[in-house]
């Protein structure tokens, strides 16, 4: 995806403490995934983009959600 910031705009150190997140997993619901950097949340978050058979109108909703997360 083209609109997402450049990584160097970013402080993406995390001083050694990971970013734990509260996030549904199949099988899981009370899953707590765990981030060591900010490049792997971000993957993350990519990785849960919509297909493109969505709506565009839904889909850039989405986007906008995906992007403030």
């Amino acid at each position: 995806m083209t609109d997402w910031p450049d990584l160097s705009a970013f402080d993406t150190g995390r001083a050694g403490v990971p970013l734990i997140l509260p996030w549904p997993m199949p099988g899981y619901p009370g899953a707590m995934p765990t981030f060591d950097d900010f490049a792997a949340w971000r993957e993350f978050i990519l990785a849960r983009s919509l297909d493109p058979a969505v709506p565009e109108i839904v889909a850039a909703k989405y986007r906008r959600a995906q992007r403030l997360y």
